[in-house]
Parts: structure tokens; C-alpha cells; sequence
């Protein structure tokens, strides 16, 4: 419903997006086009296999263009986010609810995963029919391997990613 009333108004209205990408434009292919309708999706069949009314009240088209109408600095301002949002709760959340930076929306424990199979991934890495080769070097991921796990090193995406990358073309057949 939300889809189809807002892309009905926006028909209906000259896009004020000029031909070169902006702020504005990008937010909304990030943020409606494609973030929106996956999280939408999951919230949708997660409701309704625990037999949830869900609600989703950000979501309101009316709000949703109010937004999108106001200029840059009041959804970015000094690196922070949500800055209209975090303005508005201040007088009843209290300012280190307001002003976390580590808030994490749907987070997955990939480096747990990592770490725990670690034996499992030096077998895949040294697979004399390692598949992809081509876009990486396996004898460089196994020297960098410990330093990916490391607390210290935020290298365990793209760990996470050569992992999948290989599994994937091997499943394939590729």
C-alpha cells in the first residue's frame, strides 16, 4: 500500500531530482527503492510467522515525503544521523540513547562464525581446486588470515566475503 500511494504522488508531482546525482536522489534509491522494500518484506513475514500486528509508523507515505523534502543538513548534520529524529526525542530520551553511535540494525555474528571454523576455512583456502582464483590469492588471504579474525582488524567482511565467493563457485560449478 505504501509503494503504491507514494509512487502515485511522485508520478503525479515534477521530480526535483536534477540529472546529476545529489544527496537527495541517492538517499532514495538507498533508502526507498531498495533498503525499504527488503526490510519491509522481512518485517512482513516475520509478523506474520509469530502471528504479530505489526506496525510500522515511520513508514507513512505523508511522513516519508515530509522527509524527503527537507534539505540535507536536517538528516546529516556534523556526521550524525537521523539528526531531525535525534532533535526531536530530546526532551524524554535521555542524551546516550539519543547519541549511540553503535546502534546496529540487524547485525550477524560473522566474525563468530569465522573464528569458530576457522580449521574449516584454511581447508577451503588451501583446496587444490580453489575456484576463485581469478579475483584472489589464497596463499595472501591464509598469511592475512589471523590478522582478518583479529578484534582489532575490521578485515573479517571482506574474509567473510572471499569465503562465500569460493563456496558459491564451487556450488555453481564454476
Amino acid at each position: 500500500m505504501f509503494f503504491a500511494k507514494y509512487y502515485q504522488r511522485r508520478k503525479e508531482k515534477k521530480s526535483n531530482f536534477s540529472s546529476k546525482p545529489n544527496f537527495q536522489e541517492e538517499l532514495w534509491k538507498s533508502e526507498v527503492e531498495v533498503g525499504l522494500k527488503i526490510l519491509l518484506r522481512y518485517e512482513d513475514k516475520n509478523s506474520m510467522a509469530f502471528s504479530i500486528e505489526a506496525r510500522c509508523p515511520f513508514v507513512d507515505y505523508r511522513l516519508v515525503e515530509f522527509i524527503f523534502s527537507l534539505p540535507g543538513c536536517y538528516k546529516i548534520h556534523h556526521g550524525w544521523t537521523k539528526y531531525l529524529l535525534r532533535q526531536a526525542g530530546k526532551d524524554f530520551l535521555p542524551k546516550e540513547i539519543r547519541w549511540r553511535r553503535d546502534k546496529m540494525a540487524f547485525p550477524t555474528p560473522e566474525r563468530i562464525w569465522l573464528i569458530s571454523n576457522r580449521k574449516k576455512i584454511i581447508d577451503i583456502l588451501e583446496a587444490k581446486d580453489f575456484k576463485a582464483g581469478k579475483y584472489i590469492d589464497p596463499r595472501k588471504v591464509l598469511i592475512k588470515l589471523d590478522s582478518f579474525l583479529s578484534i582489532t582488524n575490521l578485515g573479517f567482511p571482506y574474509l567473510w566475503r572471499f569465503i562465500n565467493l569460493e563456496l558459491w563457485m564451487k556450488y555453481m560449478h564454476l
